[in-house]
């Protein structure tokens, strides 16, 4: 008897125990497991449901504009959320289509925007497309001032920016967009006036990060096609914290054929483009409530034709004027016009990056308008 006590004690030795170690470890993987199992489980088919009902009762009521999305999801682990099918509605003009919209979205989340509320981080939006549409026409006294045409695109822009941001509190610090589009179509012309931006490509950066005590520590830059199919660059550095708006930026569009744009063309500046490109360099600058800049703008073996009876003429007498401020490329036969601008922000409660973008949109338009009429 004692004998085989003394054997089932030798059961429990050393070599059980080390039995036991890869048994217990096998038990936690399991236990681990059924945890992660668990959690893809609450974020995709509780918490996302919820979360995209939510989200959409919140669109639903936005002041001005109602919109949904198909899809919220809720990665735990990866401390992400993302969307498919967003869809953005100017209410009452639901027949002209979105305002927004965007295939996919994803946002890796910051813990510290969390703790405050808001939804923070990095994120990444693929294939985002906005449609900005004019249809009332425009008094012919304000309709060729640079004043009253950023008034009106501010005023087209903002309404729908500040409904998001109230549905949907973000504090991002880095932003990456891919292959968008953003459509511009004044229904007020005819033909109507269409203008287009194609593969977007924005990288925004530092926004909330102020290293080395930088004084402009966000940089934007972007490269997209522009309809004519040109090549448009352009390259912001910012302080996005600062009272009033405070930038560098330059943007240059470049190999713009002029034939692709003529519906764009009759609608601003009553001519008909059989041939001809454009090239434009803008740089800009903001300070105190000030903002002063250039604008050079090139046309190159430019040929069209005017519903105005002496436009035509007007051109080539231009030539013969170049000494007041027209600059020569005989190489390229190019001509260009350099157009300086200076302003206040003073009474705009613009922010930043409203700001450069309205600058930079005026010295196009009007760049190509004052190079028809002179």
């Amino acid at each position: 008897m004692s004998r085989a006590l003394s054997l089932d004690a030798a059961d429990d030795g050393p070599e059980s125990r080390r039995s036991a170690g890869p048994h217990r470890l096998r038990i936690w993987a399991i236990v681990v497991a059924a945890a992660v199992f668990a959690l893809v489980v609450l974020a995709r088919w509780i918490v996302s449901p919820l979360a995209t009902e939510a989200i959409n009762r919140k669109l639903a009521h936005l002041p001005g504009y109602h919109g949904r999305v198909d899809t919220l999801r809720i990665s735990l682990w990866r401390g992400a959320v993302g969307a498919d099918g967003f869809q953005l509605f100017e209410t009452g003009k639901e027949r002209h289509g979105p305002v927004v919209k965007f295939k996919e979205v994803d946002l890796r989340l910051s813990w510290s925007a969390l703790f405050r509320g808001k939804l923070g981080g990095r994120m990444i939006i693929d294939r985002p497309e906005i449609d900005i549409q004019k249809t009332e026409t425009a008094s012919p006294e304000n309709k060729r001032k640079a004043a009253a045409k950023m008034r009106e695109i501010q005023s087209k822009m903002e309404p729908w920016q500040e409904a998001l941001r109230t549905a949907i509190p973000l504090e991002v610090t880095r932003l990456e967009v891919n292959d968008g589009r953003v459509h511009f179509s004044d229904t007020s012309h005819r033909p109507v006036a269409e203008f287009a931006l194609d593969r977007v490509h924005l990288l925004l950066t530092g926004l909330k990060n102020r290293e080395g005590g930088q004084r402009l520590p966000a940089r934007l830059d972007l490269s997209a096609v522009t309809s004519g199919n040109g090549r448009l660059d352009v390259h912001v550095q910012a302080d996005p914290l600062a009272e009033a708006p405070r930038f560098a930026t330059t943007m240059k569009i470049q190999h713009l054929d002029l034939t692709g744009m003529n519906a764009f063309l009759a609608a601003y500046s009553e001519v008909k483009v059989s041939k001809g490109t454009f090239e434009i360099y803008v740089e800009a600058n903001a300070d105190n409530g000030t903002y002063q800049g250039y604008a050079k703008p090139f046309f190159k073996d430019l040929d069209f034709k005017s519903a105005k009876d002496n436009l035509g003429t007007k051109i080539k007498e231009a030539a013969a004027e170049a000494a007041n401020a027209i600059l020569k490329n005989d190489r390229d036969k190019k001509v260009a016009t350099k157009a300086p601008f200076s302003g206040t922000f003073s009474g705009n409660k613009v922010d930043v990056w409203t700001a450069a973008d309205l600058l930079l949109r005026n010295a196009f338009v009007e760049a190509l308008r004052e190079g028809f009429d002179r």
